[in-house]
Protein backbone atom coordinates (compact mmCIF):
# COMPACT_ATOMS: atom_id res chain seq x y z
CA UNK A 1 0.00 0.00 0.00
CA UNK A 2 1.55 3.26 -1.18
CA UNK A 3 0.74 6.11 0.99
CA UNK A 4 -0.50 9.53 -0.73
CA UNK A 5 1.62 12.01 -1.59
CA UNK A 6 0.97 15.33 0.33
CA UNK A 7 1.32 18.80 -1.06
CA UNK A 8 -0.16 21.32 0.78
CA UNK A 9 0.27 24.42 3.69
CA UNK A 10 -1.37 23.49 6.98
CA UNK A 11 -1.93 26.59 9.44
CA UNK A 12 -1.42 26.05 13.53
CA UNK A 13 -4.22 25.47 15.18
CA UNK A 14 -4.16 28.87 17.09
CA UNK A 15 -1.48 31.06 15.53
CA UNK A 16 -1.45 32.74 12.15
CA UNK A 17 1.66 30.19 11.00
CA UNK A 18 2.08 27.94 8.80
CA UNK A 19 4.09 24.68 8.10
CA UNK A 20 4.91 23.20 3.95
CA UNK A 21 3.81 19.56 4.31
CA UNK A 22 5.51 17.96 1.32
CA UNK A 23 6.09 13.88 1.38
CA UNK A 24 8.23 13.92 -1.47
CA UNK A 25 11.31 15.93 -0.01
CA UNK A 26 11.76 12.33 2.41
CA UNK A 27 12.88 11.13 -1.21
CA UNK A 28 15.91 13.35 -1.77
CA UNK A 29 19.47 12.10 -1.91
CA UNK A 30 21.91 12.53 0.85
CA UNK A 31 25.54 12.68 0.61
CA UNK A 32 26.14 14.37 4.18
CA UNK A 33 27.80 13.23 6.57
CA UNK A 34 26.89 12.99 10.13
CA UNK A 35 28.94 16.13 12.42
CA UNK A 36 30.73 13.46 14.63
CA UNK A 37 31.43 11.48 11.33
CA UNK A 38 35.70 11.44 10.34
CA UNK A 39 36.48 14.88 8.12
CA UNK A 40 36.90 13.80 4.98
CA UNK A 41 38.54 15.72 2.32
CA UNK A 42 36.30 16.86 -0.75
CA UNK A 43 37.15 16.58 -4.29
CA UNK A 44 36.79 19.57 -6.20
CA UNK A 45 34.23 18.18 -8.64
CA UNK A 46 32.37 15.12 -7.77
CA UNK A 47 30.79 12.46 -10.68
CA UNK A 48 27.78 11.89 -8.83
CA UNK A 49 27.04 15.40 -7.59
CA UNK A 50 24.33 17.36 -9.81
CA UNK A 51 25.56 20.37 -8.75
CA UNK A 52 29.48 19.98 -10.06
CA UNK A 53 29.90 20.89 -13.41
CA UNK A 54 29.42 18.52 -16.51
CA UNK A 55 26.29 17.19 -14.72
CA UNK A 56 24.27 20.06 -15.47
CA UNK A 57 21.58 17.75 -17.18
CA UNK A 58 20.73 16.45 -13.66
CA UNK A 59 19.07 19.25 -12.67
CA UNK A 60 15.87 20.73 -13.49
CA UNK A 61 16.27 23.83 -16.06
CA UNK A 62 18.10 26.89 -15.12
CA UNK A 63 16.42 30.66 -15.08
CA UNK A 64 19.75 32.22 -14.18
CA UNK A 65 23.58 32.35 -14.46
CA UNK A 66 26.73 33.78 -13.92
CA UNK A 67 29.66 33.16 -16.14
CA UNK A 68 33.33 34.03 -16.44
CA UNK A 69 35.55 32.99 -18.88
CA UNK A 70 32.51 30.77 -20.75
CA UNK A 71 32.02 28.63 -17.88
CA UNK A 72 29.48 29.28 -15.16
CA UNK A 73 30.06 30.18 -11.95
CA UNK A 74 26.88 30.37 -10.05
CA UNK A 75 23.70 28.75 -11.30
CA UNK A 76 20.31 29.07 -10.66
CA UNK A 77 17.71 25.95 -11.03
CA UNK A 78 14.47 24.24 -9.87
CA UNK A 79 14.45 22.52 -7.22
CA UNK A 80 14.01 18.43 -8.21
CA UNK A 81 12.15 18.06 -4.94
CA UNK A 82 10.29 21.19 -4.63
CA UNK A 83 7.84 22.12 -2.34
CA UNK A 84 6.06 24.38 -4.07
CA UNK A 85 4.73 23.98 -7.70
CA UNK A 86 2.83 26.63 -10.07
CA UNK A 87 1.39 23.91 -11.39
CA UNK A 88 -0.03 23.04 -8.23
CA UNK A 89 -4.03 24.99 -7.45
CA UNK A 90 -3.81 27.40 -4.98
CA UNK A 91 -6.86 26.47 -3.15
CA UNK A 92 -7.70 27.30 0.38
CA UNK A 93 -10.02 24.77 2.19
CA UNK A 94 -11.16 24.75 6.14
CA UNK A 95 -12.70 21.96 8.48
CA UNK A 96 -13.74 22.93 11.79
CA UNK A 97 -10.23 23.47 13.20
CA UNK A 98 -8.42 22.26 9.97
CA UNK A 99 -7.27 24.70 7.76
CA UNK A 100 -5.06 24.04 4.51
CA UNK A 101 -4.36 25.34 1.17
CA UNK A 102 -2.40 24.17 -2.02
CA UNK A 103 1.22 24.37 -2.28
CA UNK A 104 1.65 26.55 -5.00
CA UNK A 105 4.40 28.91 -5.32
CA UNK A 106 7.98 28.55 -6.70
CA UNK A 107 11.29 26.88 -5.51
CA UNK A 108 14.46 27.36 -6.47
CA UNK A 109 18.50 26.05 -5.63
CA UNK A 110 21.08 28.46 -6.29
CA UNK A 111 24.31 26.57 -6.79
CA UNK A 112 26.79 28.89 -5.37
CA UNK A 113 30.06 27.54 -6.90
CA UNK A 114 31.38 24.71 -9.63
CA UNK A 115 33.98 23.98 -6.69
CA UNK A 116 32.10 20.71 -5.08
CA UNK A 117 35.26 21.60 -2.04
CA UNK A 118 34.71 24.87 -1.20
CA UNK A 119 31.60 26.07 1.23
CA UNK A 120 29.90 29.80 1.44
CA UNK A 121 32.88 31.11 3.82
CA UNK A 122 35.83 29.97 0.96
CA UNK A 123 34.34 32.10 -1.20
CA UNK A 124 35.62 35.66 -1.97
CA UNK A 125 34.37 38.72 -1.19
CA UNK A 126 33.16 39.44 -5.14
CA UNK A 127 31.30 36.02 -5.17
CA UNK A 128 29.41 36.36 -2.14
CA UNK A 129 28.52 40.01 -3.38
CA UNK A 130 27.60 38.08 -6.39
CA UNK A 131 25.10 35.68 -4.57
CA UNK A 132 23.31 38.57 -2.70
CA UNK A 133 22.94 39.71 -6.33
CA UNK A 134 21.33 36.71 -7.57
CA UNK A 135 18.55 37.17 -4.51
CA UNK A 136 17.79 40.45 -5.32
CA UNK A 137 17.31 39.62 -9.20
CA UNK A 138 15.70 36.24 -8.75
CA UNK A 139 13.29 38.24 -5.87
CA UNK A 140 12.48 40.81 -8.40
CA UNK A 141 12.03 38.43 -11.33
CA UNK A 142 9.51 36.06 -9.04
CA UNK A 143 7.23 39.38 -7.34
CA UNK A 144 6.19 39.72 -10.91
CA UNK A 145 4.30 36.84 -10.84
CA UNK A 146 1.12 37.81 -10.27
CA UNK A 147 0.20 34.67 -7.55
CA UNK A 148 3.82 35.24 -5.94
CA UNK A 149 2.96 37.55 -2.58
CA UNK A 150 6.57 37.04 -0.65
CA UNK A 151 9.73 35.45 -1.82
CA UNK A 152 12.32 34.01 1.23
CA UNK A 153 16.42 33.08 0.03
CA UNK A 154 18.10 31.14 2.83
CA UNK A 155 20.67 28.57 3.48
CA UNK A 156 20.61 25.59 4.98
CA UNK A 157 24.16 23.89 6.47
CA UNK A 158 24.90 20.47 7.39
CA UNK A 159 22.71 17.65 8.23
CA UNK A 160 21.36 19.02 11.08
CA UNK A 161 20.07 21.81 9.08
CA UNK A 162 18.30 20.06 6.56
CA UNK A 163 21.18 20.20 4.34
CA UNK A 164 20.80 17.02 1.52
CA UNK A 165 23.83 17.66 -0.59
CA UNK A 166 27.07 18.68 0.48
CA UNK A 167 27.79 21.13 -2.30
CA UNK A 168 27.88 24.74 -1.35
CA UNK A 169 23.72 26.13 -2.13
CA UNK A 170 21.16 28.26 -1.27
CA UNK A 171 17.31 28.05 -1.82
CA UNK A 172 14.67 30.79 -2.55
CA UNK A 173 11.30 29.93 -1.95
CA UNK A 174 8.11 32.33 -3.98
CA UNK A 175 4.96 31.87 -1.34
CA UNK A 176 1.40 32.72 -2.85
CA UNK A 177 0.91 34.47 0.76
CA UNK A 178 2.48 36.94 3.32
CA UNK A 179 3.92 34.44 6.37
CA UNK A 180 2.18 35.14 9.05
CA UNK A 181 4.77 36.18 11.02
CA UNK A 182 6.53 38.73 8.77
CA UNK A 183 2.53 40.42 8.13
CA UNK A 184 2.69 40.60 12.08
CA UNK A 185 5.78 42.78 11.53
CA UNK A 186 4.31 44.54 8.57
CA UNK A 187 1.29 45.47 10.59
CA UNK A 188 3.10 46.51 14.09
CA UNK A 189 5.55 49.19 11.86
CA UNK A 190 2.35 50.67 10.19
CA UNK A 191 0.72 50.59 13.81
CA UNK A 192 4.26 52.60 15.19
CA UNK A 193 4.44 55.12 12.45
CA UNK A 194 0.23 56.11 12.79
CA UNK A 195 0.95 56.69 16.68
CA UNK A 196 4.68 58.14 16.80
CA UNK A 197 4.91 59.71 12.85
CA UNK A 198 8.13 58.16 12.64
CA UNK A 199 10.07 54.49 11.35
CA UNK A 200 10.59 51.34 14.05
CA UNK A 201 13.27 50.19 12.27
CA UNK A 202 15.00 53.76 11.73
CA UNK A 203 14.52 54.11 15.50
CA UNK A 204 15.59 50.55 16.32
CA UNK A 205 19.14 51.62 14.07
CA UNK A 206 19.67 54.94 15.87
CA UNK A 207 19.05 53.38 19.65
CA UNK A 208 20.84 50.09 19.29
CA UNK A 209 23.57 51.76 17.41
CA UNK A 210 24.64 53.33 20.38
CA UNK A 211 24.05 49.90 22.39
CA UNK A 212 26.61 47.57 24.18
CA UNK A 213 24.97 44.74 22.38
CA UNK A 214 25.67 46.18 18.83
CA UNK A 215 28.36 43.51 17.32
CA UNK A 216 29.01 45.57 14.09
CA UNK A 217 28.14 48.79 11.91
CA UNK A 218 28.66 49.87 8.39
CA UNK A 219 27.24 52.44 5.90
CA UNK A 220 24.44 49.32 4.76
CA UNK A 221 24.39 47.07 7.86
CA UNK A 222 23.52 46.87 11.87
CA UNK A 223 24.25 43.64 13.73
Amino acid sequence: MHMKEVNEFRKDYLLNEWTTVVSKRAKRPSDIKKASDKKVKRKGVDKSCPFCPGNEFMTPPESHRIERKGKWSMRVVGNKYSALGMEKKFFSERKGIYWRKGAHGIHEVVIETPSHSKDLADLSEKEISELFRVFKERTRELMKKKDIKYVFCFKNHGRECGTSLEHSHSQIIGFPFIPGRIEMEINESRKYFRRERKCIFCEVVKKEGKSNRKIRENESLLQ
